[in-house]
């Protein structure tokens, strides 16, 4: 830093800053020459390749016992500098939760929203203020900010999911509440927290079958990029309020422009392979696969020879909700 800047001398301001330390007081023009930026600086795309993690899965099992954790669990953590805390990408963590035939993970319920894809298996459930949603491949599954849940595994062998939850929007704003079991705190009373859902969902479950064919019925009519919005039919909105999930279906030889905006999004690839061009980087990406597209950046998907199917979850409706939605043209 220049010794002056403004007309201040920062030389004799020393004097002065040991006061201003014990007063809990700073200088804001210390740091103004470093501080506000034209515009965020740029994160780049993280990709994580099922093929490298798939191999880790069995020996995780092992070691990893349900009866001495809650949730089996591995959380996808970037690791830009910019995330002190174990985030996936700004609003959105996500995690690959396992279970095996006949093990269970107990009720508890949270603020924060959540939405579940299964990957791999039969038999799983998931039970969502009592009511109980089978999970099969590209099933998407909803619990909602402060609904009680729990899943259990009743076929015959491994079944795997990826969680997404807005955990680091709520962390930010140090409103995350949790509780275990279905007590709902003393005298069955809990804090309301955000909007309530005490009863069964308008929508719990979006079986990936359904999904899969209204996309397909979409292209064969013509459209070239179809896709399929997860939405709560009673308010006709996005399935949860912090979170958006869209699948979408890309046909060979095409292509599906992202506009850059201020929403960021994960990407869990369902079916098929491809490659995303993120600026400068290109994400070659296979079943299973997940990687994210940071804020203020566009993206090109394209397939690889046949079609592919990708589902997003994205922070948008938030955004758009405190007015910071924005989508770049061009």
């Amino acid at each position: 830093m220049t010794d002056f800047i403004l007309g201040y001398n920062f030389h004799k301001m020393k004097s002065v800053l040991q006061p201003l330390q014990m007063l809990d007081l700073e200088p804001l023009w210390e740091r103004t020459a470093g501080g506000l930026k034209p515009a965020p600086a740029p994160e780049a795309p993280k990709h994580w390749r099922w093929q490298d993690i798939e191999p880790l899965i069995d020996g995780i099992i092992d070691d990893v016992p349900m009866d001495q954790v809650e949730r089996r669990v591995l959380t996808l953590k970037n690791p830009d500098q910019r995330y002190a805390l174990t985030t996936t990408i700004r609003n959105i963590n996500c995690g690959i939760q396992i279970l095996m035939p006949g093990e269970t993970a107990p009720p508890h319920r949270h603020s924060p929203n959540a939405l579940r894809i299964s990957l791999e298996g039969e038999g799983g459930m998931t039970s969502v203020n009592g009511t109980s949603y089978e999970m099969r491949r590209g099933d998407v599954i909803l619990t909602p900010s402060w609904t009680t849940h729990a899943h259990a595994h009743q076929g015959a062998e491994r079944v795997i999911w990826i969680d997404f939850l807005d955990v680091p929007f709520y962390r930010n704003l140090d409103q995350i509440f949790f509780e275990t079991g279905g007590s709902h705190g003393a005298g069955g009373k809990g804090p309301r927290v955000g909007k309530m859902h005490d009863g069964t969902l308008p929508v719990g479950r979006f079986p990936w079958d359904a999904v899969s064919a209204q996309i397909a019925a979409a292209a064969a009519a013509g459209d070239a990029t179809p896709a399929f919005e997860y939405i709560d039919p009673v308010i006709g909105d996005s399935a949860l309020s912090t979170l958006d999930c869209r699948a979408i279906g890309l046909s060979p030889g095409e292509k599906a422009v992202v506009a850059a905006s201020s929403a960021n999004a994960v990407y869990l690839v369902i079916e098929g392979a491809g490659e995303t061009v993120i600026g400068d980087t290109t994400v070659s990406w296979m079943r299973n696969d997940l990687f994210t597209l940071p804020q203020w950046q566009a993206a090109e998907h394209r397939s690889d020879g046949g079609s592919a199917k990708l589902i997003c979850v994205s922070d948008r409706p938030v955004l758009r909700r405190l007015g910071l939605l924005q989508e770049l043209e061009g």
